[in-house]
């Protein structure tokens, strides 16, 4: 019976995600003003994808500027970083756990990868925050969502600082020793 179900869950988000990629191939992941099943799939698509056994085209997806960029305009920064690193540890524990040999790039190589673009994202944010004008618009980008204003792409520097350490902190879980890092007491000691 398992699996059977592990079958039909496999195929039913195989089929969302062909079914979201031919429907919507016009839009862009980081567009203005997303639809409903847009800011959805900002939020789910690397979950139906892992789901799916579609590990290199969610590699592929978790290192795309433009999806991450969506993600933080739709989500905003916290919500955004939390949901990226939490696919990016899925889709890492997936690739280590994969009973066949996929034709991709190192685990680790696919997570740095997808959190330099994230660390690129934030330091827009914070670049933004900073202007004293306060115009949301960066003349290097010349989509639609960049030219309009929104405080979702704006990063303070202490959000920028606490979204680093979450980053760090992911890697350093999965990359060095895939155990949680226990801190001493520093009054302890």
């Amino acid at each position: 019976k398992k699996l059977i179900n592990n079958d039909s869950e496999k195929k039913w988000n195989n089929t969302y995600v062909s079914s979201f990629y031919s429907l919507k191939q016009q839009c862009s992941w980081n567009d203005a003003n997303p639809d409903g099943s847009h800011v959805y799939a900002l939020s789910h698509m690397p979950t139906h994808m892992l789901r799916a056994k579609r590990i290199k085209e969610c590699c592929t997806l978790l290192r795309n500027e433009f999806f991450i960029r969506g993600r933080i305009y739709s989500m905003g920064f916290q919500e955004a970083v939390d949901q990226h690193v939490s696919d990016v540890e899925a889709l890492y524990e997936e690739m280590l756990n994969a009973t066949v040999q996929l034709d991709l790039d190192e685990p680790n190589d696919v997570m740095q990868h997808s959190y330099e673009k994230l660390v690129d994202a934030i330091k827009r944010g914070k670049k933004l925050h900073d202007l004293s004008n306060g115009v949301d618009f960066d003349e290097s980008d010349h989509s639609s969502a960049a030219a309009t204003t929104h405080e979702n792409r704006r990063c303070t520097g202490l959000l920028a600082g606490t979204l680093f350490h979450r980053l760090a902190y992911s890697l350093a879980q999965k990359i060095i020793g895939h155990r949680p890092l226990v801190f001493t007491d520093p009054l302890k000691i």
